[in-house]
């Protein structure tokens, strides 16, 4: 975010707690895809097709951006078009995902596997992607303004305030894995926590 805002012609300074990249980004599965999980039948129950619609043109967007940067920045970071592939034992919940998909222009299919983790449905997105994240951060974080080693403790207005000084700023955006400042928002209980694994085979 902080890269786009400077490509376009605004004053950006980042204030990290620790290292650029040194939390959530390096435990980054380093997928680049559409589907980050069982996500568009559910939006179209909760929300209708418009939602879902919308939902799936952002998603597009953003992949098509990453590759857009990497092309006009000769960015090497283990950048490769490949499948996402979508694994459930439960045939329905992927036959109803790859249904919706299809109903927003998606070109899916599905297939019954034995994989390591059992026999069941798989769900294949092509050209989708990944790349080396840590490769990615340091290109794009070369020329912003970087203020590592400053936990932000209080946010007042437009006041940053980090145990080493303060920071003002017309505008500010959190990027933090989990929201620090509960007021407005109440942010923290609108979440839910839960973890995931992958297996390098």
């Amino acid at each position: 975010l902080a890269f786009l805002l400077k490509q376009s012609g605004k004053k950006v300074i980042v204030v990290e707690a620790e290292t650029i990249g040194h939390a959530q980004s390096s435990r980054s599965t380093a997928k680049i895809t559409c589907l980050p999980g069982f996500l568009y039948h559910d939006l179209m129950e909760q929300s209708g097709l418009n939602e879902a619609m919308k939902a799936a043109r952002c998603m597009r967007s953003a992949l098509q951006k990453y590759a857009d940067i990497l092309y006009h920045h000769q960015i090497n970071c283990q950048f490769e078009r490949l499948p996402f592939v979508l694994f459930s034992k439960d045939s329905q919940r992927i036959k109803k995902e790859a249904e919706a998909m299809k109903k927003l222009n998606f070109h899916v299919k599905t297939e019954h596997q034995k994989t390591v983790f059992g026999e069941g449905e798989v769900l294949i997105l092509e050209n989708q992607a990944q790349f080396h994240p840590g490769l990615w951060m340091e290109h794009i974080s070369k020329g912003l303004e970087i203020y590592e080693h400053s936990r932000v403790i209080h946010v007042e207005d437009h006041d940053v305030f980090t145990a080493k000084g303060r920071v003002r700023a017309n505008k500010i955006v959190f990027c933090d894995h989990y929201p620090f400042v509960n007021f407005p928002g109440m942010h923290f209980m609108k979440m839910s926590q839960e973890r995931s694994h992958v297996l390098a085979l």
